[in-house]
């Protein structure tokens, strides 16, 4: 039965962070990938999204930190996903789709408590891992507040990360006495994001505009998800975000590491891209113009192609 972690007062914070963009992304004024390539079908959410709770592997998996729920789906070589700060695995539903026929994807949640630590959460990963049977190093994608998780797995588990995705990553995020008060205040409040006042017109402003014009819905099941979130669960997890991280030593460090960049990232979001360059010589970095922080919903099918050109070098056993 799927459980859907709720969240606080903490995405409301998180928007002073948060740039806000500018004008109509439609009219950008630089080519995009759309112009090179016939648009792709559009993806109908709600049939995939009731595809992947009804066909994926279900299953559940009691750790340190308390149960997680997650998902199997597909064949290949293994891809794992890590959620970022809010929201189920349920919303890679649609970039999942369309790596499934290529890659075996396994996706989990992070555990409902608000008394997680980022070790608790850092060491999910490698029981994920051994519940599907893997052996030797692995490839992760995730995104912003994952990164972090990611980093601390890889100190705590060497040699377990080989290739690394992240969009819109997050080292630290620099969080003000209030937010650190107000979140401090939320890992004692019940109950669930949708109910804190003014979230919804936040969301919009960030990311609204990035969704696709001819199919609103998609926006919609966003904000459900995340709004189901635990505002204890979220809370924490937002804390622990603010927290700072040790130093990535040279020798923990994945193989092979893509960034991907886009407008409307924090002022945060860009300084650790560009450590991270720095950090890993042999890091990719690209842009997915017009695609907002949530690619993997509003352009899956250009977040898929990136995927693929980046992981299909090492997977000589993948159909592309």
């Amino acid at each position: 039965m799927s459980q859907q972690t709720p969240q606080p007062d903490s995405e409301q914070h998180q928007a002073t962070h948060e740039v806000i963009p500018e004008g109509d992304p439609s009219t950008a004024d630089f080519v995009t990938d759309e112009e090179h390539e016939p648009c792709p079908t559009p993806l109908e959410w709600h049939d995939i999204l009731s595809r992947f709770i009804q066909e994926a592997d279900h299953w559940y998996l009691e750790t340190s930190a308390g149960q997680i729920l997650g998902r199997t789906w597909g064949k290949g070589p293994t891809l794992y996903f890590q959620n970022g700060l809010s929201g189920t695995h349920e919303l890679y539903s649609l970039i999942v789709w369309l790596l499934r026929e290529d890659y075996r994807c396994v996706l989990f949640d992070y555990p409902d408590s608000p008394t997680v630590s980022r070790e608790s959460l850092a060491d999910l990963l490698p029981e994920v891992v051994r519940l599907h049977q893997d052996d030797g190093p692995i490839k992760l994608i995730t995104r912003d507040f994952g990164l972090q998780i990611a980093q601390y797995c890889s100190l705590r588990h060497p040699g377990l990360l080989d290739s690394l995705i992240c969009q819109t990553p997050h080292l630290e995020l620099p969080l003000t006495r209030s937010e650190r008060r107000l979140s401090k205040l939320g890992k004692k409040v019940p109950g669930k994001l949708k109910r804190v006042p003014g979230r919804q017109l936040i969301q919009q402003r960030i990311h609204r505009s990035w969704f696709p014009p001819y199919d609103p819905s998609r926006f919609d099941f966003y904000l459900d998800n995340t709004g189901e979130q635990s505002t204890r669960a979220f809370s924490q997890r937002f804390l622990l975000s603010g927290s700072p991280l040790p130093r990535w030593p040279a020798e923990s460090l994945p193989e092979n590491m893509l960034i991907i960049r886009a407008e409307g990232e924090t002022p945060t979001q860009t300084r650790a891209a560009e450590e991270l360059c720095h950090a890993v010589p042999q890091s990719q970095t690209e842009w997915l113009h017009t695609s907002g922080q949530l690619a993997f919903l509003t352009h899956p099918h250009r977040l898929a192609k990136l995927i693929k050109e980046f992981l299909i070098p090492n997977d000589t056993g993948c159909v592309s």
